[in-house]
């Protein structure tokens, strides 16, 4: 009896994920879309308020949930001794409105490099405003970029197969449970049912991953100093080219003694050719 359910559960699974894609409908979610447009610019609001409005106009079916991935990219410019400050003080503002850091790296002040940091985080879009506020009291933003990914079509796919492989386990759960059938017959179910729950803790990563893209913006900033040539003196550059006249002169030679190599087959090809040419065109002359 268990090896008939084995095979028609198999058979089951084949439908289920043929058809996982056309669920018309995901699991019950956040809406992330309408929160991330507080953290997008004023075009990207009154698009989506658009397609909001066009949608709860033809009807409460016509309106599906979008997932959308939200990323800024910003480059803060600041007094040279204000970027390592700035840096710490966006990092503590993050943490305090309940951000999550993925990279953060300093280059202090050297002799040659001036200091500069980046720091990449992701935060709520409720919490964007405010953090961008802290960011314009160190410094300026220079440059500031927006972009945004429809994740809808990848979220409804994950949540439909994820619902089916969690039906699929149940049915083995309840197979299991009956105790008919024959040993081999358990232990290919048991082994079923261990596969499917890997299937299903694969994708329940998958969507962990997709909700922390589209539940949260993510940032990306650029600390930068102001350049000017007081910091570094009028003759800074002169010093920087007689530092690297010597390898520029090597670097010439080798240049040089690389076509040099290079034509040398040419030549070598093409000297019994021009020698034959000549001796043939004398031979016509005379």
């Amino acid at each position: 009896m268990i090896r008939l359910l084995s095979c028609s559960l198999l058979i089951s699974l084949a439908l289920l994920t043929a058809c996982g894609k056309k669920e018309a409908e995901p699991m019950s979610a956040p809406a992330p879309a309408a929160e991330a447009a507080d953290g997008l610019p004023a075009a990207g609001s009154a698009q989506l308020d658009a397609s909001s409005k066009q949608g709860a106009s033809a009807g409460p079916e016509a309106t599906p949930q979008r997932y959308l991935a939200v990323h800024h990219f910003l480059t803060l410019e600041s007094e040279a001794d204000q970027v390592e400050k700035n840096w710490q003080t966006a990092q503590a503002k993050c943490l305090s409105l309940g951000c999550e850091i993925l990279d953060a790296s300093l280059q202090r002040n050297q002799q040659d490099h001036l200091p500069s940091a980046s720091l990449s985080l992701r935060l709520p879009p409720k919490q964007v405003n405010a953090f961008f506020d802290v960011l314009k009291q160190g410094g300026e933003i220079l440059s500031q970029q927006t972009t945004t990914e429809d994740k809808t079509d990848a979220v409804v796919d994950v949540e439909a197969r994820l619902k089916n492989y969690i039906e699929l386990r149940d049915r083995l759960r309840q197979m299991i449970a009956s105790k008919d059938g024959k040993l081999a017959d358990v232990l290919a179910v048991h082994k079923e049912l261990a596969d499917t729950q890997a299937e299903i803790d694969r994708i329940t990563g998958m969507r962990k991953a997709l909700a922390n893209e589209t539940e949260k913006v993510a940032i990306n900033i650029n600390f930068e100093p102001i350049r000017t040539v007081a910091e570094r003196g009028i003759w800074e550059p002169l010093r920087n080219a007689w530092r690297r006249s010597g390898y520029n002169l090597t670097n010439g030679l080798a240049d040089v003694i690389h076509f040099i190599t290079s034509a040398i087959p040419w030549l070598l090809v093409a000297a019994p050719i021009i020698w034959w040419w000549r001796r043939r065109r004398r031979a016509r002359q005379q």
